[in-house]
């Protein structure tokens, strides 16, 4: 989405290359924002409000599981 910023990203994509090239058969897939809510909810606070521990160990937040329950009412 921003090619200015692509050199910044070359060394990080050098090792995750390396790390999918030992793991064998692997695909990339884009999906939208909107069909993968939860995940882009998660990244977000993890940026923009600094909630660096993990959900798993922790909990989901009551956001977070509101979210879920809405994704999985969709389905």
């Amino acid at each position: 989405m921003r090619p200015r910023a692509w050199p910044t990203f070359r060394g990080f994509s050098a090792e995750i290359l390396g790390v999918l090239q030992r793991l064998g058969d692997w695909e990339l897939q884009s999906i939208s924002r909107e069909a993968n809510k939860c995940a882009f909810l998660i990244a977000r606070s993890v940026t923009e409000e600094q909630r660096l521990q993990s959900y798993v160990a922790h909990g989901e937040p009551e956001w977070l599981r509101r979210s879920f329950d809405e994704e999985r009412a969709r389905r």
